[in-house]
């Protein structure tokens, strides 16, 4: 039971199946290929939708009377599994396919436990995946628009993710592997004001997000993006160490290079420069020595 849950229960007309059963059901019975929550024998809508519920409670906090400076974080669950777009935001075409191989070098020994895993993704399923996927994006873009309708035009507004989504790229989901689709998020940022649309192509992490909010907050923070944001010079490329179950990474520029994070042992050398589909794990090339022991120290 949440609020939403609450809120579901609430609003389900009077002698229907209470709209929380029906979600509850709904996901218990969720496939790649199965039908969107508004179809029977669920019935439920785009307001129903829990990414909705949140767009809804902020613009409610939002447009309230305050007398202090507010600090919203909106969490939208979406997309996020079940991928569960609405027939509305359910895109008419297939969305891009899928990375796939063949892929060359030596195969990590933690992709190789998840390619044990005992569920296998048919072609079938990672196609509707991937366009349900498309389509919970719509939905919670449409959330987020409701929000940003509902924003005082001097607030700063950031825009991230916590991990991507493989959906299919190299023949998993999910977000365990260090593959581009799944390490890389958006990261939008507006001033107060709004300023000229433009991309910098220095890297970040989350925690360079947690110090602009303390930077915003006018606290001490050096990894701040404030200044970025203002001043396109300012921007500085550099190397984010990242990190998932059983291994360590970095991410340069150019390369995607991973160790055993018990043992140290190095497991992948990705060059993104001229492999930017992660096809070819070169670890064993001796080129990529002096990256790996360089890189090791850093993480």
């Amino acid at each position: 039971r949440s609020a939403h849950s609450d809120w579901l229960t609430a609003t389900t007309p009077p002698g229907d199946v209470d709209k929380h059963v029906r979600w509850l059901d709904f996901v218990a019975h969720h496939r790649p290929t199965s039908k969107p929550p508004d179809a029977a024998p669920w019935h439920l809508a785009t307001e129903d939708q829990l990414d909705s519920y949140c767009a809804r409670r902020a613009v409610e906090i939002l447009r309230a009377p305050r007398d202090r400076p507010l600090y919203l974080q909106v969490c939208f669950p979406g997309p996020h599994p079940p991928f569960d777009p609405t027939t509305e935001f359910v895109p008419d075409r297939d969305p891009p396919p899928p990375i796939r191989g063949p892929r060359r070098g030596p195969v990590s020994p933690i992709e190789l436990r998840y390619r044990r895993a005992p569920r296998r993704w048919t072609a079938e399923d990672i196609a509707a995946s991937r366009r349900a996927y498309s389509g919970k994006v719509a939905l919670v873009d449409h959330c987020l628009g409701r929000v940003l309708a509902a924003v005082d035009d001097q607030a700063w507004v950031i825009v991230t993710a916590d991990h991507g989504e493989l959906l299919g790229d190299h023949g998993f989901h999910g977000k365990v592997l260090p593959f581009e689709s799944s390490i890389r998020v958006p990261l939008i940022i507006r001033p107060p004001g709004g300023t000229q649309g433009r991309v910098d192509r220095g890297v970040t992490e989350l925690l360079d997000v947690v110090a602009t909010i303390r930077g915003i907050a006018g606290r001490e923070a050096s990894a701040s993006l404030v200044d970025r944001v203002r001043s396109p010079s300012s921007a500085s490329p550099r190397s984010v160490v990242f990190a998932n179950l059983g291994y360590v990474g970095l991410r340069t520029p150019e390369l995607t290079l991973t160790w055993d994070a018990r043992t140290g042992d190095p497991l992948e050398v990705f060059d993104r420069s001229v492999d930017p589909q992660q096809l070819e794990n070169r670890v064993e090339d001796p080129r990529y020595r002096d990256p790996l022991r360089a890189g090791w120290a850093v993480v």
